[in-house]
Formats: structure tokens, C-alpha cells, sequence
């Protein structure tokens, strides 16, 4: 019984942290997060948070369409501006990347190929939504 209440807080953590990530995206992003609640875990759910992020914050640094927007400026039209080899430079990027915390800590992240499998299974479930 004491584990049921340990998964359940765990899945209320989950949900309650992919909320406020949705919150820090294009305002569409909630659609598509809607849209696999009932087909995905809460736990699935918080990795593509997480892996959806990583992929915008990338577009607002690299990509030079998106150079020169903020986050919630990027509509869901502006997905067309992405291409195959967009995502190829991402899936590069992915290799290995810094990023501040909010204490302007540097913080690097390196990915394995799991890693940057799953990352791309993200991307591909999200365009796939749209498209």
C-alpha cells in the first residue's frame, strides 16, 4: 500500500513539472501535450517536456529564422520553417551542449546515442502531431 502512495506523489511530481515546462514553450505545445495524454505515460510525457525544450531552446540559438524570436513569439506556422537538415544539426548538437542553471551555472550535457534516440522519438512524435 505505502508503494501506491510513492507512485502516485511520483506521478503528481511528473505532471506538476511538465505543466510548468509547456508553460516555458510556444503556446501550441500544450495542444500537443493534450493530445498523448491519454496514449502516454506521465513519466513519457515529462522526457518529451524535457527533450521539446532542449529542441526550441536550440532553434532560438542556432536556426536563423528563429535567431530572432523569443519563445513565445514562435507560432505554429514557424514549424515550417524547419527542415530535415535542422533536425540533423540538432541531433549534432546533441553530442554535447552547455547551458546555464538559473544561477548562471554552467552545466554540460552530453548525449549517447540512447540519448539522443529517444530525444529525436520527441521530435518526431511532436511534428507528427502537427503534420
Amino acid at each position: 500500500m505505502a508503494t501506491e502512495g510513492y507512485h502516485d506523489e511520483q506521478k503528481q511530481r511528473e505532471i506538476l513539472r511538465t505543466r510548468e515546462l509547456i508553460e516555458e514553450m510556444p503556446y501550441f505545445v500544450g495542444e500537443y501535450f493534450r493530445g498523448i495524454a491519454q496514449t502516454t505515460s506521465s513519466k513519457t510525457r515529462l522526457g518529451y517536456a524535457y527533450d521539446i525544450r532542449i529542441f526550441f531552446d536550440f532553434l532560438l540559438k542556432k536556426h536563423p529564422y528563429f535567431k530572432e524570436l523569443d519563445m513565445d513569439s514562435i507560432k505554429i506556422e514557424d514549424l515550417i520553417k524547419i527542415t530535415t537538415d535542422d533536425i540533423e544539426m540538432f541531433m549534432e548538437y546533441l553530442t554535447f551542449y552547455i547551458k546555464k542553471d538559473e544561477d548562471s551555472k554552467v552545466i554540460e550535457y552530453p548525449n549517447d546515442e540512447k540519448g539522443k534516440a529517444r530525444k529525436l522519438a520527441a521530435i518526431r512524435s511532436f511534428f507528427r502531431y502537427f503534420y
